[in-house]
């Protein structure tokens, strides 16, 4: 009868521990490091200038020269082990337009999310509206993740 119990205590406990990993599924801040974050001008010359890039490796972005590049010289990372480099350049009319970026990660269905919003900051306007970019690199993501950019744009209240 003893020897019951034990396998029954130890039965519950498995099942108790498989359920737990099941309820701690959250969308919170990702810290996956590295992550770095920089504001580098790369044009599309493919009409309004406005993209949206997730790219594997600095190859697939040197595959859109001469159409799209980087203004100046970009450091990747070496190797590029699991990496995913975000390019995101959206037309700015006000001269203090601000991008405010966060990383996120939803796992439960394990997808990871660069959000983008850019706020208008002042009513001043820019004389030749131009293209403002952010390029994001983020290394150590687990191969099993749907990647995905969401951009929102927020003007000032009226």
């Amino acid at each position: 009868m003893r020897n019951l119990l034990i396998v029954l205590y130890i039965i519950i406990l498995t099942l108790e521990g498989c359920c737990k990993e099941k309820h701690n599924c959250k969308n919170e801040p990702l810290n996956i490091k590295p992550f770095s974050e920089k504001l580098y001008i790369y044009w599309c010359n493919n009409g309004d200038g406005e993209h949206s890039y997730v790219f594997n490796n600095s190859s697939q972005i040197d595959s859109l020269k001469p159409t799209c590049f980087f203004t100046a010289p970009v450091a990747f990372t070496i190797p590029e082990k699991n990496m995913k480099y975000f390019i995101i350049g959206k037309v700015s009319y006000h001269k203090r337009d601000t991008f405010y970026t966060s990383l996120e990660k939803d796992t439960c269905s394990k997808i990871l999310t660069y959000k983008v919003d850019k706020i208008q900051r002042d009513t001043t306007k820019w004389e030749f509206p131009g293209v403002q970019s952010v390029f994001c690199s983020v290394e150590n993501i687990p191969s099993d993740y749907q990647v995905e950019v969401k951009y929102k744009y927020v003007p000032l209240p009226e």
